[in-house]
Parts: structure tokens; C-alpha cells; sequence
């Protein structure tokens, strides 16, 4: 209590820290813990050296050494509540709230606690700390289901802002592609060009324009440019086919968008 960083509030890790503390039945109990002396790297890091825990069976154990707080067994019934608790974690009580992690206190800023008998959101503070740690913030799920909808609503009322939205997401996913069609254009061309001399280079050996030596390296060259541009084509067209898949997905999302205008949302699971 009197050390310099002492806090008012009893913190979680502390309190299970206690829990963990078989000190307090009475037993003297050391080497739970060892310091990690190869972690050398970490050493240079943090400037300590890390500590490993030991296996419960190489603890040093020294029963009844001092007075008991509480007896061994109430010591074994919380660890074995602690247990279960661990295994099976916690999923929840029925539905889903509809708000979960999306509503927060206006004044701590924690998240809000859907409470089923009050069939409302808490704040998370409050419930752990009351009052002194913050007002107790409430607001019924009914209530804050419907300031949300007029939102939305007001919102949907504003389609030309959605259709720019929507046309800005459009243009956006096909602007890689429609590069990818002007480079398959001009790789195409390319394509050609190189056939057209690969053709010449043909009938120059034919008419003995040139010796065999020419013509094998000419038309080496020829062929690892063409195979460059083939590769090169295969990519561009997979771009492309994406491009347009993406284009019919965006489409569907602006009659989704038409569609929500349009809609008066109730239902919980659309509003998910």
C-alpha cells in the first residue's frame, strides 16, 4: 500500500496472481520460476534476463512453514474452479447482442455490456468498478437500435453520394485492368512485328543472303523475345478476366446499394 506506483483499483492480474499464491496455505514454496541464461539476444534487448516456469514436480516445497490463510482444501477447490473455467472459456448466454463491440462509453470510452435483464448495453467500467470508476452509463437496445436506423436512413436518402461512391469503387478495380488491355494490345503487335521478321529472316537464308551462323543466332534472339511475350501475355490475360470479375461484383454491389436505398430495415440480422 505505501509504494510509490500503488493504485487505488484491485486489477485482474493481481487478484489472480493471489489466487495462484499457494504461499498462503501455509506452504513455503520456491523454483517455480528460472532465469533463462542462453537467451543471450533477449538479454541485449530488454536488458533482463527472461524467466521460464518449472514443472510442478521439480518445485521446492516446504509444507506448514508458516500460519495458514486459508486451508489447503478451499486453496484446491479454486484452483480446480479456475481450471474448468480455462478449458471451457466463456461463449456467451443466447443470442448474440446486436451492438457487441460496436458501442462504448461516451465518457471512459470501454465497451458497453449487453445486459439480458435489463435488455440493454452497460458501461464496462461501471460493472466492474462502479460508480468511482465511472457513472453508470445505460441505454435500453431498443433505444439505440432506432437512433442507429435514423441514421442509416438518413443515409440511404443520399443516393447520388452512394452512386458517386459506387462509380469511384467501379473505376478504381478496373483501372488495373484496362492497363492490362493496353499492354496486351501493344504485346500483341509486338507478337506480329516479331513473326514478320522471323518471316524475313527465312527468306534471307533461303536466298542466301546471309551465312547459317547469322540466321541460327537471329533467329535465337527471335525466339526468347517471343517466349518473353507470351509469358508476359498470360499474365496480362488472368489481370484482365480478374478485372472483370471484379467489374460484375462491383455491379451487383450498386444494385445492393439501390436496393438498401429503397428498403426500410428492421430486421436485426440485415442490419449485422
Amino acid at each position: 500500500m505505501g509504494a510509490k506506483n500503488a493504485g487505488s483499483v484491485w486489477h485482474e492480474t493481481a487478484v489472480k496472481l493471489i489466487l495462484l499464491n499457494r504461499h498462503y496455505t501455509g506452504d513455503l514454496v520456491q523454483g517455480r520460476s528460472s532465469v533463462d541464461r542462453s537467451n543471450k539476444l533477449f538479454h541485449q534487448e530488454k536488458g533482463y534476463k527472461p524467466r521460464q516456469q518449472v514443472d510442478e514436480s521439480k518445485w521446492f516445497v516446504v509444507e506448514n512453514a508458516h500460519p495458514p490463510i486459508i486451508s489447503h482444501e478451499e486453496f484446491a477447490a479454486v484452483q480446480d474452479r479456475m481450471a474448468v473455467k480455462a478449458r471451457t472459456g466463456f461463449g456467451g448466454r443466447g443470442k448474440k447482442s446486436l451492438f457487441a463491440h460496436l458501442a462504448y462509453c461516451a465518457h471512459c470510452g470501454k465497451g458497453m455490456n449487453y445486459k439480458n435483464d435489463r435488455e440493454g448495453y452497460v458501461c464496462a467500467t461501471y460493472q466492474k468498478r462502479g460508480r468511482k470508476g465511472c457513472p453508470s452509463h445505460f441505454i435500453r437496445h431498443d433505444e439505440l437500435k432506432k437512433s442507429v436506423l435514423v441514421d442509416l436512413r438518413q443515409l440511404s436518402v443520399n443516393v447520388l453520394d452512394q452512386n458517386s461512391l459506387v462509380e469511384k469503387a467501379l473505376k478504381k478495380a478496373s483501372e488495373k485492368s484496362n492497363q492490362a488491355v493496353s499492354e496486351l494490345k501493344a504485346n500483341q503487335k509486338k507478337m506480329q512485328q516479331l513473326q514478320q521478321e522471323q518471316l524475313e529472316l527465312v527468306r534471307a537464308m533461303t536466298r542466301k543472303m546471309i551465312d547459317d551462323d547469322t540466321f541460327q543466332m537471329s533467329n535465337a534472339d527471335l525466339k526468347e523475345e517471343q517466349h518473353t511475350l507470351k509469358e508476359r501475355a498470360t499474365i496480362l490475360e488472368i489481370v484482365v478476366s480478374q478485372g472483370e470479375a471484379k467489374e460484375r461484383i462491383m455491379q451487383q454491389f450498386r444494385e445492393e446499394v439501390r436496393r438498401f436505398a429503397e428498403l426500410q430495415i428492421d430486421d436485426e440480422e440485415a442490419l449485422r
